[in-house]
């Protein structure tokens, strides 16, 4: 089984920086609030399966955050 929503089905997500990295970017920034939640546990808790791939490619990721909450 997959995700629907809007007639499109979704059945993988694919992330970049997990919610501790873009902590650690980020900072306590009031603007980025962050959540210590892992998304395997939000899915995990789903009816459906849901799978999970990531962090991927975290030097690109990080880069485009570099300077800009500090």
């Amino acid at each position: 089984m997959r995700h629907v929503r809007g007639g499109h089905v979704f059945g993988r997500v694919v992330y970049a920086l997990g919610e501790d990295e873009l902590l650690a970017l980020t900072g306590a920034n009031e603007e980025n609030p962050t959540m210590a939640l892992p998304c395997r546990q939000v899915f995990a808790a789903g009816q459906r399966p849901m799978d999970v791939l990531g962090p991927c490619l975290y030097e690109q990721a990080a880069a485009v955050h570099d300077g800009f909450w500090n």
